[in-house]
């Protein structure tokens, strides 16, 4: 078929659609404007299921955001009263060799201010195992905050006491993760962890404790 002949071809059929459209509109004029009323519906829930995903992506881009400037806002906070309190941050992050310090229980008012900020700590460990959820990990290094806490709970007596004491207080994942390094300590008895079920760490966090060794 020639270019000339399917040009014919495709007029011919332009002209009976417009002659079907036209006949439709004068003999049924109800059942054609409730078609151009159900094309136009649909016409609407497409750009709407389109917009609502385009919505819904800047949405997820802004939470998780908003979750990961939280959890890093947290730790500048923890950092700035780590250097006010620079005498009392060997008992929350260990010696300089990495050791863990024995709270000095016969100066009272020193071991009221490691376990004010060893609480504020610990509720930002808690804080963040709240946001993580909301965060794409694929952009960000879930392994070294994960390894972080595991230490910190290994360094620090006054973590493992608060965590211990109260553990219903703290969310599953920081509970376990907490409990089950306390435990292993040799500290455990000072800390009131002995006395707590046996916990096992977080399968996550197992994951990256390995893959960090």
């Amino acid at each position: 078929m020639t270019d000339e002949q399917k040009s014919e071809s495709s007029g011919k059929k332009f002209d009976a659609l417009v002659s079907g459209v036209g006949k439709l509109l004068r003999e049924k004029p109800i059942e054609f404007a409730g078609v151009l009323v159900a094309l136009a519906t649909l016409l609407v829930a497409a750009i709407s299921v389109v917009y609502l995903g385009d919505q819904l992506k800047g949405l997820n881009a802004t939470l998780e955001s908003q979750s990961y400037s939280y959890i890093t806002n947290g730790l500048s906070e923890y950092d700035k009263l780590l250097v006010e309190k620079a005498a009392i941050m060997p008992y929350l992050e260990g010696d300089a060799a990495g050791g863990e310090l024995p709270l000095p229980e016969r100066d009272p008012d020193t071991t009221a201010e490691i376990m004010a900020l060893a609480n504020y700590k610990l509720d930002f460990i808690d804080s963040f195992y709240s946001q993580h959820a909301h965060i794409n990990w694929e952009r960000h290094t879930r392994c070294g905050w994960e390894v972080y806490f595991r230490d910190s709970f290994e360094r620090s007596q006054a973590l493992c006491t608060l965590l211990c004491r109260n553990p219903d207080q703290y969310g599953n994942h920081v509970r376990h993760l907490g409990v089950a390094v306390c435990q292993r300590k040799a500290s455990a008895s000072a800390s009131g962890c002995t006395g707590l079920s046996s916990m096992s760490l977080p399968a996550e966090t197992a994951q990256c404790i390995e893959n960090a060794q």
